[in-house]
């Protein structure tokens, strides 16, 4: 369904229920002039960038926020059209902002009915400078709006508009034709002449790998080791380790970190008169301080340090727990890659099919904590899945195999279904077109795009596809207890086993 958005301009009759308005028009103005200059002279072209830089400064407490926003929207517009006038060789003069407006959007403002009338009410102020507006609003123009959705209210001195949108039927094409394009995907493989092969196609996610060609889909599951990175990254220190430092806090009173008070410990020990000599001086020493006795207490001070040598402490042959930990499981999950590598690589070989990649390069500057894209708990899973090296780990070893191997532009290829070209909607792993009303997976989808897409792309062939050709859900979905113990002494051979037997 499209909207058509259309608006109703009528004069004010009876005025505003608000003495003040002078001072929001005139606010109004200010605000637009100065958005209009500041976009001008900054370059900035977005409405949301220069609302993020000026609102704070242009901000009145007695005036709603959204008329401020409105206010720089419309400085942003003005400048836009002026900088587009002047590209196309025009000499416009610079708008002057004679006629101030107020808008608000269909959040701030009800249309109400009152007697026999309607009204516009709504607040122009902030929560503590309320500013109630009321306008008089024909009856006409209540009944034709309040059959559609109600947009923006707009207020000048002397009248008001009403913007609406009406509803028009689109209108569906037949199934397949309407959109049944592989255009719309990208693969970017080339093309090639010859005798067309056998399509493997191998999508990566953070805690999978899913490959399929025409036979059979197969989906490895690397969850749990994925997991057991996470645990040990995330994974708190001993506990004892706490109490110790704890006590040590409440007893002298200063907070000092277990490393740094261990290290200490081990570099003072008492060589040269044992420790009951130690602490004979160290007595003697006490006393002599509170006598007054500065010149003998240092003196004891200086026999006291000859008791104690200091030995340099090697912090390389020290091991930290916790990068042990995660060492582990990284190298367990990397041999897991390894197996699910071999396995993809053997299975292309015995098809004598070309293997496509996505290429993923680029796409951990996505990830980074700036963008704001994802949460720190999703990124820690991004980077420790380590897309990047699954993919490159494939790629070399079908090239060292002799398997012929090419990475696609991975555009779309989980949004759009696999056999109409339509987009999915619904949770991650689940997803449903609504075109063919058929629900998938999300990976499953990923790779039967990537197959009949990389398949035109590369030998021309014309793709003619319908709902019960297309997969579905995997066939087969291979654990890591599986990915471990293949059941046979060649892993890789054993998983080829379960994959095409």
């Amino acid at each position: 369904m499209n909207k058509e958005i259309r608006a109703i301009t009528r004069p004010l009759r009876g005025g505003v229920g608000v003495d003040d308005m002078e001072y929001v028009f005139k606010y109004t103005t200010r605000v637009v002039q100065f958005a209009f200059e500041v976009s001008i002279q900054t370059g900035i072209k977005d409405c949301h960038t220069l609302c993020s830089k000026l609102y704070h400064e242009l901000r009145d407490p007695t005036v709603h926020s959204s008329i401020t926003q409105t206010a720089i929207r419309d400085g942003v517009a003005a400048a836009n059209a002026y900088r587009t006038a002047v590209q196309n060789g025009l000499e416009p003069s610079e708008p002057t902002f004679k006629h101030p407006t107020i808008k608000l959007n269909n959040q701030n403002w009800r249309l109400n009915m009152v007697a026999d009338g309607y009204v516009a009410k709504c607040n122009i102020g902030s929560r503590t400078h309320p500013r109630i507006l009321v306008v008089n609003v024909s009856r006409s123009v209540a009944r034709h709006v309040m059959k559609h959705h109600i947009g923006e209210l707009c207020l000048t001195t002397t009248s008001y508009s009403i913007t609406y949108s009406e509803t028009v039927p689109s209108v569906e094409k037949p199934f397949p034709e309407g959109r049944c394009k592989v255009a719309e995907l990208v693969a970017d493989i080339g093309r090639v002449d010859g005798e067309p092969k056998n399509i493997l196609a191998v999508d990566i996610n953070a805690g999978n790998v899913t490959a399929g060609n025409d036979t059979h889909m197969v989906q490895f599951d690397l969850s749990g080791a994925v997991g057991h990175i996470i645990d040990a990254k995330t994974r708190d220190v001993d506990n004892s380790r706490r109490r110790n430092d704890l006590q040590y806090i409440r007893k002298v009173g200063r907070r000092i970190s277990y490393q740094k008070e261990e290290a200490r410990r081990e570099k003072q020990k008492v060589t040269r008169g044992g420790t009951k000599l130690h602490q004979k001086l160290k007595h003697r020493c006490r006393n002599l301080k509170k006598a007054g006795k500065k010149r003998e207490a240092k003196e004891m001070g200086q026999k006291m340090s000859e008791c104690i040598t200091t030995t340099k402490h090697s912090h390389s042959k020290r091991k930290d727990a916790k990068k042990g930990r995660v060492g582990q499981t990284s190298r367990a999950y990397e041999h897991q890659i390894h197996v699910v590598a071999l396995c993809i690589i053997q299975w292309a070989l015995a098809t004598n099919s070309l293997l496509v990649l996505e290429n993923l390069r680029g796409m951990y500057a996505g990830w980074s904590k700036q963008k704001g894209k994802f949460s720190k708990g999703v990124r820690r899973k991004l980077y420790s899945s380590g897309i990047m090296k699954i993919s490159d780990i494939i790629y070399d070893k079908a090239q060292f195999m002799g398997v012929e191997a090419v990475k696609m532009n991975p555009y779309h290829t989980s949004k759009l279904c696999a056999v109409c070209r339509g987009v999915l909607s619904g949770g991650y792993h689940t997803r449903c077109c609504r075109h063919c009303c058929t629900s998938v997976d999300r990976d499953v989808n990923a790779v039967e795009n990537m197959r009949r897409t990389s398949a035109v792309a590369r030998y021309g062939l014309k793709v003619q596809a319908c709902p019960d050709e297309a997969r579905r859900v995997p066939d087969i979905i291979l654990g890591s207890g599986t990915l471990i113990h293949g059941g046979c002494n060649h892993r890789a051979d054993g998983l080829l086993a379960k994959v095409c037997g």
